[in-house]
């Protein structure tokens, strides 16, 4: 998870951490990107630049290895909702 440090007109660095800490997930990371705000986030490259690389950049690369690699030894199971098409 990617996170701001500097409380804006929305969003705050509270927030992240509240979020961080009720997620389920026992594998997570929280990255707060210095000096930035929620909506620095968005389209600032300085900021948006950091939290690619040491945030999603990170999770993707090992999660959709994973998956790549369930995928090719026939184990990959998508979740029940991906193939819902009835909602």
């Amino acid at each position: 998870m990617v996170g701001c440090d500097t409380r804006g007109a929305f969003g705050s660095p509270r927030g992240a951490y509240e979020i961080f800490n009720r997620a389920a997930s026992e594998k997570k990371e929280l990255f707060v990107v210095p000096g930035s705000t929620h909506y620095s986030l968005y389209d600032q490259p300085k900021y948006v630049d950091q939290a690619f690389e040491r945030g999603f950049a990170p999770f993707l690369q090992d999660n959709l290895w994973r998956a790549r690699a369930a995928r090719a030894a026939g184990i990959f199971r998508p979740h029940r909702w991906a193939d819902d098409r009835t909602g």
